[in-house]
Parts: structure tokens; C-alpha cells; sequence
């Protein structure tokens, strides 16, 4: 089965090594018996997505970065360094 949406996050097409970018239509194809869908982007797949689809909203929880983990782990828990 093939359908089209819009992507959420920057997405690989895996027919080529482009890059999709959010809000970017993207045919998913679901295979039987495969859990995963496949994604391509609108030059790979096959046909073009539907001119009636609809635009999504960015969530700021998608494009916000995450503070640095070593910030977090306290200096007593690093016996082996020298300062």
C-alpha cells in the first residue's frame, strides 16, 4: 500500500542518499509481512503526491536541541581524570 505525508522530521529517502526536509510531501510504503514502512521522496516515488495535502504544524519539541549530557554528570563520579 502506498500513501503520502508529509514529513515531521528530516527523514532519509532510502532509494537515494537525499535529504527530506520537514513539511516535505513523501510517499510510505508498507509492505506485507515488513514492519517498517519505506520512505521516498517525491523524485523516487512513483506518481506525485496528491495537490490537496494538507501542510503540518512544527512542534517545537521536533527542532529544539538537547543540553549536553556531560553537564549533568557530576565530577566525583570521574575518578580516572586528572585535574
Amino acid at each position: 500500500m502506498r500513501r503520502w505525508e508529509r514529513a515531521v522530521v528530516e527523514t532519509l529517502c532510502g532509494a537515494c542518499p537525499r535529504l527530506i526536509p520537514i513539511n516535505e510531501p513523501m510517499q510510505l510504503i508498507k509492505l506485507p509481512g515488513v514492519r517498517r514502512e519505506l520512505k521516498r521522496c517525491h523524485e523516487c516515488a512513483q506518481g506525485d503526491p496528491p495537490p490537496d495535502l494538507p501542510l503540518i504544524e512544527v512542534r517545537s519539541r521536533f527542532t529544539k536541541r538537547m543540553a549536553p549530557l556531560r553537564k549533568a554528570i557530576p565530577r566525583e563520579w570521574m575518578p580516572y581524570r586528572e585535574d
